[in-house]
């Protein structure tokens, strides 16, 4: 096959394809600066200190605010230890046949629970860092 006619196919096979992927849009001016503008790289920068700066300020009001924390367990003992204690340590022992008692120590189920409530009177630090993110609120 000669190399024209392999150059030929191959343009008339591309050639309509890239005529039907591009697409004329009309823009106007206005439209295409705040489109700059928006997605220029300084200003998503400044979006995202502004948004961090937001967190910061989340962070900082969170110090002065009381804390509430809970705890809970619960325990299954299926099978408990057991001791044996000398039968003479027990009023009436000395009259029992087995010198030994047999004793099961512990509980089978054992639950806890504890809630905990604590809230800072005063901490200069939460204070100034208060001030600091009113200020840096302003400043972004």
């Amino acid at each position: 096959m000669n190399v024209n006619l392999k150059k030929y196919i191959v343009l008339v096979l591309i050639v309509p394809v890239l005529g039907f992927a591009q697409e004329v849009r009309q823009v106007s001016l206005q439209d295409a600066v705040n489109y700059a503008l928006e997605n220029q790289s300084d200003a998503k920068k400044a979006k995202l200190q502004i948004e961090n700066s937001e967190y910061l300020i989340q962070e900082a009001r969170a110090g002065a605010l009381p804390n509430l924390s809970a705890n809970g367990s619960l325990t299954y003992n299926p099978i408990l230890q057991e001791t044996a204690i000398p039968a003479s340590s027990f009023p009436g022992g000395e009259q029992s046949p087995d010198p030994f008692i047999v004793l099961a120590m512990g509980q089978k189920w054992n639950a806890v629970g504890g809630v905990s409530l604590t809230q800072n009177i005063f901490d200069q630090t939460v204070f100034t860092g208060l001030k600091a993110a009113r200020t840096t609120r302003e400043f972004y």
